[in-house]
């Protein structure tokens, strides 16, 4: 289904019609911060390695994303500063954000930890598929991976019964935005797209977050960005295999998409197995 966007909202009156007391979190001032350097004719990579040296959690899951065996990398990197220099200011901007984005929400019980687990071994899975395939950066994909669902916690916030969302979607065979729709008359999709527009990720991201249900999109002649579809097909496929891996069901989503997302990614069964297999050894290091 193509899913409404919000982006034609023109006043804060009418976004808080649309978002009905849903909260969107603030943007933190370490993203600001970081922006700010990166619009300068001339960042300076040691500002962009002191903002987020300032955090020490943030620090650690920087290096602690660089040197995953999901990024492939030869030699562990050892400082920001390397991470900086190494990946460059625009991948280690956006998976600083992605980082702050997953503090925002508490695992303050059973569903918001298996979504965050969830999110985070889908992310992984979708920098390796980045970075086999050669379509986009393994720093968009992860971003974009854990982005695309922040909404889902937003809902669970508003409205205490979302947690049986995806039971009620398979009982009904509808897609998990066709059933946000019915029941909420909101999506997290929608819902991403804003808090995406709202941290200052790129548009093609913002584009593929609204779009990630969006089968329509994987028309030739949709106008889509290229990065947006590439993002969208990279993230469902982690997403497939991610689930595959955990036991957990097919989607009405992926039975739409599949045929798709393999023909855009040129992936063959026979691809799909290896890297499959591939992830299961990097999972176990």
């Amino acid at each position: 289904m193509r899913v409404q966007t919000p982006e034609n909202l023109q006043s804060e009156e009418e976004l808080n019609k649309y978002l009905k007391g849903i909260s969107i979190p603030s943007r933190p001032e370490a993203v600001d911060e970081l922006r700010r350097e990166m619009r300068k004719p001339f960042p300076d990579m040691r500002v962009i390695s002191n903002t987020i040296g300032k955090d020490i959690a943030l620090s650690a899951g920087i290096l602690k994303t660089v040197n995953s065996p999901f990024y492939g990398l030869t030699t562990k990197l050892s400082s920001v500063e390397q991470a900086v220099n190494f990946m460059g200011l625009e991948t280690v901007s956006k998976i600083v954000t992605g980082l702050l984005l997953r503090n925002i929400f508490p695992k303050n019980n059973l569903f918001m930890e298996r979504f965050w687990y969830g999110a985070d071994q889908t992310a992984r899975i979708s920098a390796y598929l980045a970075n086999t395939l050669h379509l986009i950066a393994p720093g968009d994909a992860q971003t974009f991976v854990l982005f695309q669902n922040i909404g889902v916690p937003l809902l669970m916030q508003k409205f205490g019964n979302y947690d049986q969302i995806e039971s009620e979607a398979a009982a009904q065979d509808l897609s998990i935005i066709d059933c946000e729709n019915k029941i909420y008359s909101s999506n997290h999709a929608s819902l991403g797209y804003i808090v995406a527009k709202g941290w200052f990720l790129p548009a093609e991201l913002c584009e593929g977050i609204l779009r990630h249900h969006d089968v329509a999109m994987f028309d030739v002649l949709d106008p889509i960005s290229p990065v947006a579809r590439s993002l969208i097909a990279i993230g469902a496929m982690a997403d497939r295999m991610n689930r595959e891996l955990s036991g957990l069901t097919e989607t009405v989503e992926w039975r739409q998409m599949a045929s798709h997302v393999r023909l855009h990614l040129g992936v063959t069964e026979q691809d799909y197995r290896e890297m499959k297999a591939n992830v299961i050894i990097m999972m176990e290091e």
